[in-house]
């Protein structure tokens, strides 16, 4: 009989394994992330609380894109519970991306600039403690605010773009192991429960000036909906 995520978390746990990639699925992993988001600078290192082994890369700024790129890596070795797809792009393995400002200080281990690896590592593994399924348009909220120079306390995963700003989709990492990327976009508590009332996103960024929209995180953005 196919074990649960559960009983398989209990398994690993008691056999002292970790949901990892391969030696092969890693070196794949992240020449697949430097072709499509850019040159990885650095590396955050592992979290392997309770079986799953999480690193953050740091993807570079470039001239086209002057931004930084936090990407998970390590996610997607865990297989979510998914009952039904979103999209037909939606898979039961998953990585999280976000986008920091070129300025961010990495060197710091000040909350305001070490709040964005904290939220990844949570993302990540919520659906490993939790046993359910993160895909496009699902959000991530919490009672405080995820920075403390900020008000916004909820994420939603969108699409994620290139390095060429096209979309990418799912990475076939092995066999069996099909990757979706997602995008964290913060939101305010008004602006979620824009959202929330038909978990429709272009009622809730018909509210947005198109001019103004950046995926480039921004605590201090515009609240569109207050």
């Amino acid at each position: 009989m196919k074990k649960n995520n559960f009983e398989l978390i209990e398994q690993y746990q008691a056999e002292g394994k970790l949901f990892d990639y391969s030696e092969k699925e890693s070196n794949k992993y992240d020449a697949f992330i430097e072709k499509t988001y850019g040159k990885i600078v650095d590396r955050f290192h592992p979290h392997t609380q309770q079986g799953v082994k999480i690193e953050i890369l740091v993807i570079a700024p470039t001239e086209e894109q002057p931004f930084y790129r936090l990407v998970t890596k390590g996610a997607g070795s865990f297989k979510m519970n998914m009952p039904y797809r979103n999209t037909k792009d939606d898979t039961d393995r998953a990585e999280y991306v976000i986008n920091l400002p070129k300025n961010w200080n990495f060197d710091s281990s000040e909350e305001k600039w070490t709040w964005p690896f904290k939220l990844l590592y949570e993302i990540a593994l919520a659906p490993y403690y939790y046993d359910f399924v993160f895909g496009y348009g699902h959000t991530f909220a919490k009672e405080e605010p995820f920075a403390p120079d900020s008000e916004m306390n909820s994420a939603i995963l969108m699409e994620t773009y290139n390095k060429k700003d096209k979309f990418v989709k799912p990475f076939k990492l092995a066999f069996g192991k099909k990757i979706s990327f997602h995008q964290l976009y913060l939101l305010y508590p008004e602006e979620l429960e824009v959202y929330q009332k038909n978990n429709d996103l272009s009622e809730l960024f018909s509210k947005f000036d198109p001019d103004e929209f950046t995926f480039v995180t921004d605590v201090k953005r515009k609240n569109w909906c207050k």
